[in-house]
């Protein structure tokens, strides 16, 4: 069955991708497509742990992957191609090592789409590589992922805390805030938004007036709230998440402290458990349910219709993997895992409801994307969901003689400073 090219453009058009693909891109995806066979059949895995601290952002990210798949099946169907979302619980690093060996044996297995934590992320990308599986991530943040254990058949979907503490960065660095506190979590995760903001704010010229570190499971902050009392901060950088966020949040409104807090990255589930009166600051993350433009509205809108509940960054990041994976397959009529690499790889863009073309780096495997900067309503919305307001979009639009991917490399370690070494091709 070969493909016009007319065929894949009106697909392309219902499934959200048009507008990207009537280029010169279009033709090769008819050259390609008209000399094979697409696959009868595209099957793809999802994993996350339905139990324990993860589970509500797989919730989230399942709902996702279940509206990507659902999607494109639809456009898939037009080429005789059949979508199945396989949605597996993968409970911890220790037992996903069987799973993705007992997958890796069944037929038409095209990917492995993962919303884990970093450590059992860690763990399936290497069995993956292993078994010789794709895999993309839609949940894990570290940028050990993209330095030291990166590989080939790995693809990060969901932007590292590089990336997050760079827009937030940018944000405040423009909005003339150049002193900055910090209050991060305890582990991995808080060094590395530390690290990144305080290089970011010293090669800006800024001034680091002090750190907290908060231990897991804490809930009083009286002492937190004390310490950044009378102090001269223009922004307190808050890398916290879960019960510890929400504690936080509660004990430094009632302080009547008024500097203003930058979260790195927004924890939107964290806020909608929040009492609304307690929330404040301005948070960065990779979507939101009131974006509404280049089709942003319309998929937040079919997102709601078929859950009654809005969309948050995993939901999009696992939306987006599953249609990053069937575009491939069909452009490359092939669920080898060369053929999708390849695709991937070659900068193919990707339409994401972001105004930009997405395209991963050929350096790390990480997605280009924007990201955005959201401020805490000051009175208590009319919609429960409706928290937060759209202040600003990071990196902005593309200098004059800039191209998309320099703009938006602005986010994230940049390919000089990357230890990812990727095999040969």
């Amino acid at each position: 069955m070969a493909i016009s090219r007319r065929a894949f453009l009106n697909a392309a058009s219902m499934w959200g991708i048009g507008a990207v693909l009537r280029t010169a891109e279009a033709q090769r995806v008819q050259e390609m497509t008209a000399q094979q066979q697409p696959p009868s059949r595209v099957r793809i895995v999802h994993l996350s742990s339905r139990q324990g601290p993860s589970a509500e952002m797989a919730s989230y990210a399942i709902l996702g992957a279940q509206l990507g798949a659902e999607e494109a099946d639809v456009t898939a169907g037009l080429f005789g191609t059949k979508v199945e979302l396989v949605i597996e619980d993968a409970a911890t690093s220790e037992t996903i090592g069987s799973l993705v060996r007992k997958l890796s044996g069944e037929d038409k297995l095209s990917a492995i789409i993962a919303a884990l934590d970093d450590p059992t992320t860690a763990r399936l990308s290497a069995v993956a590589r292993q078994e010789g599986i794709v895999c993309l991530n839609t949940a894990a943040r570290g940028g050990e992922l993209r330095g030291e254990r990166c590989h080939r058949l790995i693809f990060h979907v969901e932007p590292d805390l590089a990336m997050y503490t760079h827009a937030m960065g940018q944000w405040l660095i423009q909005n003339s805030r150049k002193r900055w506190h910090f209050i991060i979590t305890e582990g991995t995760s808080g060094r590395e938004v530390y690290h990144r903001a305080s290089r970011l704010l010293q090669q800006q010229g800024g001034t680091d007036v002090g750190r907290l570190v908060i231990a897991p499971g804490q809930s009083d902050y009286q002492d937190v709230v004390a310490h950044l009392t009378g102090g001269d901060a223009e922004a307190v950088v808050v890398a916290l998440s879960g019960p510890e966020l929400r504690h936080f949040l509660e004990q430094y409104k009632a302080s009547g402290l008024n500097i203003l807090l930058a979260g790195v990255p927004l924890d939107m589930i964290a806020f909608w458990q929040a009492d609304p009166a307690s929330l404040q600051g301005v948070w960065v993350t990779s979507w939101y349910h009131g974006l509404e433009r280049f089709s942003a509205r319309e998929l937040n809108r079919r997102f709601f219709r078929r859950f009654e509940k809005p969309a948050e960054g995993f939901a999009w990041a696992n939306w987006a993997a599953v249609k990053l994976v069937i575009e491939g397959v069909l452009r490359s009529a092939s669920t080898e895992a060369t053929a999708l690499v390849n695709h991937l790889e070659g900068a193919s863009p990707f339409d994401g409801h972001k105004g930009r073309a997405l395209t991963f780096r050929q350096w790390n495997h990480q997605l280009r994307q924007p990201l955005y900067i959201l401020k805490a309503r000051g009175a208590k919305p009319e919609d429960a969901w409706d928290l937060l307001e759209l202040v600003g979009e990071m990196p902005p639009p593309a200098a004059r003689g800039q191209s998309v991917m320099e703009g938006l490399d602005t986010l994230g370690e940049p390919k000089a400073e990357s230890t990812c070494r990727l095999d040969a091709r």
